[in-house]
């Protein structure tokens, strides 16, 4: 039976590709590691490296047991992980593999709770660009959690998140945007404080003070349209002292606010600054079809959104013309935005801030997102209780 230091040998001396580069690694000597290496051939029933003359390669047989030997001594890594945790001797690392989109929508509001609840637990993200690359990397054992599309026969039943919105994304100016959009609501400019200030009043106790020209010097005092002083007639008046907030009638007030009004006033209100709606919240709908004459801007051929756009565009009767492809998902709407052409993005990786504008596709263009563990422990437990809180909250999502 292979046994884990063996296994161990297997992989190292494949990721090294060189017995003398992996014995050195692994501190022991050549004739040592030869000598388990061929016992672990003599278990699997043959040989599983091919020695050539400058370099190694794997059998078939090896091939199909080097991903197995790499999920092995994850999970007895992990294992011991979880021994010292509770043991009190560490506080552990949570390992995350997820999709490059995910990570830009999904996972932002996760981390952020999972940080405030449980601070002493470190994450280490594994991003991939397409669904078969993460699938991969979980049969492997790379991480303890993986948040994506459902993979065909996992041997556990995946945790169903819920469903993922995708929109088309255009800039503002865009034929198919509105031509005058919905602006943000704002205070009205007489509302805030700054409204309230009262200008400074003349002087009267100089000759060379120029009174209003309104009410007429020789008349006498006459209100001003603020209650902070009066004109006396004649350069030498003094003016008189300002009144107590609770004397006797005085010119009356502004006609926005009481500024004096006694102890007891409410004061003014101070406006709140408005939280600025989402891009979904101005979003328009559009037959995917209106757009089969456009360049659109698409994803690298291994990454997994390119697939969505290929179907989608597909199911609707056309194969989309390309203006640019990215590796990168939070360049696409970036590009569309300036004007590129249209691109297909998950809604929830939209800032606030966006300057583009949305299409809602008729009919939806969806995809339903699970987590998939290779075990449970306390840890991708309570991450999983973590994901199932914050999915609700996050925009462009729903139930399943």
């Amino acid at each position: 039976m292979a046994t884990l230091r063996q296994l161990e040998y297997l992989v190292t001396v494949v990721d090294e590709g060189s017995f003398t580069r992996a014995a050195e690694r692994l501190h022991v000597t050549q004739p040592a590691l030869s000598h388990q290496i061929r016992a672990l051939e003599r278990s699997a029933g043959g040989p599983l490296l091919e020695r050539l003359p400058k370099n190694l390669r794997l059998t078939p047989a090896g091939r199909a047991m080097l991903p197995h030997a790499r999920a092995a001594l994850a999970d007895a890594d992990r294992a011991r992980q979880a021994a010292r945790q509770a043991a009190g001797l560490q506080a552990g690392e949570l390992q995350i593999a997820t999709l490059h989109s995910i990570t830009l929508g999904i996972l932002p509001m996760a981390l952020k709770t999972w940080r405030r609840l449980h601070p002493a637990v470190g994450i280490r993200l594994h991003e991939h660009p397409h669904t078969t690359s993460l699938t991969h990397a979980m049969t492997t054992g790379q991480a303890d959690i993986a948040i994506g599309p459902a993979p065909p026969n996992w041997p556990t039943a995946p945790l169903v998140l819920g469903i993922e919105e995708l929109v088309v994304v255009v800039p503002a100016d865009d034929p198919l945007a509105p031509a005058h959009p919905p602006a943000p609501a704002t205070a009205h400019p007489t509302t805030g404080p700054q409204a309230l200030t009262p200008p400074t009043p003349h002087s009267t106790a100089s000759p060379q003070a120029r009174p209003p020209a309104s009410p007429h010097p020789a008349t006498g005092p006459q209100p001003t349209p603020l209650a902070t002083a009066h004109l006396a007639a004649g350069p030498h008046a003094t003016p008189p002292a300002a009144p107590h907030p609770t004397t006797g009638p005085q010119a009356p007030p502004p006609a926005t606010a009481h500024l004096t009004a006694g102890p007891h006033a409410t004061p003014p209100a101070t406006p709140q600054p408005t939280e600025r709606p989402h891009p979904l919240d101005r979003a328009t709908d559009v037959q995917l079809s209106d757009l089969a004459d456009r360049a659109w801007v698409h994803y690298a051929p291994h990454h997994g959104l390119a697939d969505l756009l290929d179907q989608a565009c597909a199911e609707a009767g056309f194969h989309p013309h390309i203006a640019v492809r990215t590796e990168q998902t939070a360049a696409a709407p970036a590009l569309a935005a300036a004007g590129l052409g249209p691109a297909l993005v998950p809604a929830n990786i939209l800032p606030t801030s966006y300057d583009g504008h949305v299409l809602r596709p008729t009919p939806p263009i969806c995809r339903t997102l699970t987590a998939y563990t290779r075990g449970t422990d306390p840890l991708t437990t309570a991450f999983l209780e973590v994901l199932t809180t914050t999915w609700p909250n996050i925009p462009g999502t729903k139930p399943a």
